[in-house]
């Protein structure tokens, strides 16, 4: 079934006859004693909200989250914001769906990613870290979730492949500032760039829609990713304790501040450098997917937590 209408083409006025994922479904009550769903339509464009007014729970059960649904109904403005209004809606099957359609994916190849990835890895010298990472990536459902996650569930890299996309950003940056810096582990921080998200193969579910498993949310991947290192290092013989805190270290604090949830502040070379390296990266791609809206400023971006200047500079390049 070919999708022609997505939401970041929607305007208030307009009506539409399409196919949705059915992101959220929820069975609410009026202030009148009615009920209505209130649901959230998305697509690999964005998500809208919705209500599907004098619902019933039949129709709720007809309409499950997370379904595909054809939907008919118009774009409104409320309270300053785009809302639908459904009157018809019925579930599409899951054969009748381009997935490429609703959930947005990397433009790169992961294969050659991660190739290039573990080209990388081939250059750590350690014998413990060699190990230790050929048997993480040995485990091949590990692998096929890390080829296919996004890093996060909308702040940066917010599609399918973007976990390997800012994996490889990342250790390639860290084999730069190694280079730069004598004193960092080099096997180190390269082994703790490619392992410091593997957690988020874990922590989040990516078949329809972006979401936090209940692991994800109970745990986070920072502490995911660390007891999944300790796990597989334990099963190395004489894999060296102190090591292994350094590795761990790097992933439960390269968040690097308590209040953006590292429960350890960065307190090695390693992990200092593995946090700004991180950070930066995130950034970058958050700037690169900014859009003027106002001649040549953005709107507030969210990640970055300001507006953003992006004229139209010509070429840096020196001669």
């Amino acid at each position: 079934m070919t999708k022609k209408t997505f939401i970041k083409d929607l305007e208030a006025g307009a009506s539409f006859d399409d196919t949705f994922l059915l992101y959220q479904s929820v069975l609410k009550t009026t202030k009148k004693g009615g009920f209505y769903l209130d649901i959230i339509l998305a697509d690999k464009t964005g998500k809208m909200p919705a209500r599907f007014w004098d619902a019933t729970q039949e129709l709720q059960m007809r309409l499950p989250q997370d379904s595909f649904v054809r939907a008919r109904g118009t774009v409104e403005l409320y309270e300053g914001k785009l809302q639908a209004s459904i009157y018809f809606a019925e579930v599409v099957p899951d054969e009748n769906i381009y997935l490429s359609d609703f959930i947005p994916a990397s433009e790169s190849d992961p294969e050659k990613l991660f190739s290039e990835l573990l080209s990388l890895l081939d250059s750590v010298q350690n014998k413990s870290l060699k190990e230790l990472v050929k048997r993480i990536f040995s485990d091949k459902a590990l692998v096929e979730g890390f080829k296919k996650a996004p890093a996060a569930v909308s702040m940066h890299h917010a599609y399918l492949g973007g976990l390997l996309e800012h994996t490889l950003s990342v250790a390639k940056l860290a084999v730069q500032i190694s280079d730069s810096y004598r004193h960092i582990n080099r096997d180190l921080l390269l082994v703790g760039a490619v392992l410091h998200d593997i957690g988020k193969t874990r922590e989040l579910l990516f078949t329809r829609a972006f979401k936090y498993s209940d692991r994800g949310l109970l745990l986070g991947h920072l502490i995911i990713g660390s007891e999944l290192v300790a796990k597989i290092a334990e099963s190395i013989e004489n894999f060296p304790p102190t090591l292994l805190s350094s590795l761990q270290h790097i992933i439960l604090s390269h968040h690097g501040e308590y209040e953006y949830g590292s429960p350890k502040l960065p307190m090695t070379a390693e992990a200092i450098a593995l946090h700004y390296i991180d950070n930066l990266d995130a950034k970058m791609e958050a700037v690169k997917e900014a859009t003027p809206t106002e001649g040549n400023w953005t709107d507030y971006n969210r990640a970055l937590e300001r507006r953003l200047f992006l004229p139209e500079i010509g070429d840096t390049k020196s001669e």
